[in-house]
């Protein structure tokens, strides 16, 4: 066992990759600051948000909710229910309509995210496959470039 661990792919010391079972390994990928997707799709997220603007404010939200139920319960829409059957019932379409404005907000917001996200896979996807066409053609015109040389030398 102790002649198994001197073997040179268990030394300890040295970069990884230099010796032993990992030396025709690539070196590793530093994702320190994320992937090219993380990276494109941050970017993406702010463009777009920036460029929906901030939305409707949640307070002037509840300014409406708390103004309708009050106009509500001054006009006398729910007399004869008792003190908190009046301010339930006065407050139940405004809360509606607060709630549903919430949820339409943060729906948005989702469908900006998702809208980002596809899009900076596509994008990263794309100059991918574009530079590995790049990297194709250069090597066929090498081919093609030795073989023309061998021609003539031949």
């Amino acid at each position: 066992m102790s002649r198994i661990l001197k073997r040179p792919m268990f030394r300890i010391g040295g970069a990884a990759n230099e010796e032993g079972i990992v030396s025709m390994a690539q070196p590793r990928k530093n994702y320190e600051d994320g992937s090219d997707y993380k990276t494109r799709i941050d970017e993406l997220k702010k463009m777009y948000r920036e460029s929906a603007g901030p939305g409707p404010s949640r307070y002037n939200d509840l300014g409406d909710m708390l103004i309708s139920g009050g106009l509500n319960i001054l006009s006398g829409k729910s007399a004869g229910k008792g003190t908190l059957g009046a301010v339930a019932e006065s407050f139940k379409e405004p809360y509606a309509a607060f709630a549903k404005s919430g949820a339409g907000e943060e729906s948005f917001q989702r469908q900006l995210d998702l809208a980002a996200t596809t899009q900076g896979i596509s994008s990263v996807d794309a100059e991918r496959l574009a530079r590995l066409k790049l990297k194709a053609e250069n090597q066929n015109q090498e081919l093609i470039e030795t073989t023309k040389l061998l021609q003539l030398s031949g």
